[in-house]
């Protein structure tokens, strides 16, 4: 389950796609942005100003 980076590197795998070939664009920086970050993937948080709180982890 995310946040792990094992869903994000099974579908990169999948694809046969490298992490440089990737962005992942997600909602929630815990579970999308955590995830993509662990596995080492460039990420954008959607609707980031409506929850700055999310941002002081990262």
């Amino acid at each position: 389950m995310k946040p792990s980076s094992n869903p994000f590197e099974l579908v990169l795998n999948q694809l046969g796609l490298e992490k440089s070939d990737a962005i992942v664009v997600g909602d929630s920086a815990r579970r999308d942005l955590g995830g993509a970050m662990s596995a080492g993937i460039d990420c954008i948080l959607v609707g980031g100003a409506e929850h700055p709180a999310a941002l002081k982890s990262f």
